[in-house]
């Protein structure tokens, strides 16, 4: 989930024109870095501009900039124009630091959301997944349901081990990864 999150995000901020800004926004600043601070520094070896380990952020090409960000205090993600944005463990942030800080953010520029994270009950993450499995009202969602198993790096042995020592509901649920993303400007493929 992070590696593809991680590469949509980076994908995203290089097709947009130079000095285009990324967030990836875990609920916790400490979080997005043990999340996804060292992948994307690997992603981007050898390509990269530069990176400030103390704002964590990666300078791209055209001085593009991607930024790890936390979302517990929703304040702090305002008043910059997003063209992209990964909203990862969606469903353990506050609905505040989407709604009203990061979508005006992404207004600014026609920017698009990647929403992620594992369901926790009936939520935002929940509502949000359930736009996009309705395309007929809500045209510019798209929803993904990926299990660990999918994912590839968890045996089915550990899956099946987990399972047996716990709930099959709450292993089940704790393994699904919902995503969903939103387009302003233009149709999502």
């Amino acid at each position: 989930k992070t590696i593809f999150a991680l590469v949509w995000l980076v994908s995203e901020v290089c097709s947009r024109p130079p000095g285009a800004l990324g967030y990836y926004v875990a609920p916790y600043r400490v979080m997005a870095k043990a999340i996804a601070w060292d992948k994307l520094l690997q992603l981007t070896r050898g390509w990269r501009k530069s990176y400030n380990l103390g704002e964590l952020s990666v300078t791209l090409p055209g001085d593009r900039k991607i930024v790890l960000k936390g979302a517990d205090d929703p304040e702090t993600l305002e008043g910059v124009g997003l063209s992209a944005v990964v909203l990862d463990e969606f469903a353990r942030m506050k609905l505040d630091a989407w709604s009203k800080s990061i979508r005006p953010a992404l207004s600014d520029n026609g920017g698009r959301a990647l929403f992620c994270g594992k369901p926790r009950g009936h939520n935002h993450l929940k509502e949000f997944y359930e736009r996009g499995l309705d395309r007929a009202q809500w045209p510019e969602w798209q929803s993904w349901l990926w299990t660990t198993l999918d994912g590839g790096n968890v045996a089915a042995a550990d899956v099946e081990d987990a399972a047996a020592a716990g709930s099959k509901r709450r292993i089940k649920l704790s393994s699904i990864t919902l995503v969903s993303r939103k387009g302003y400007e233009k149709p999502i493929p």
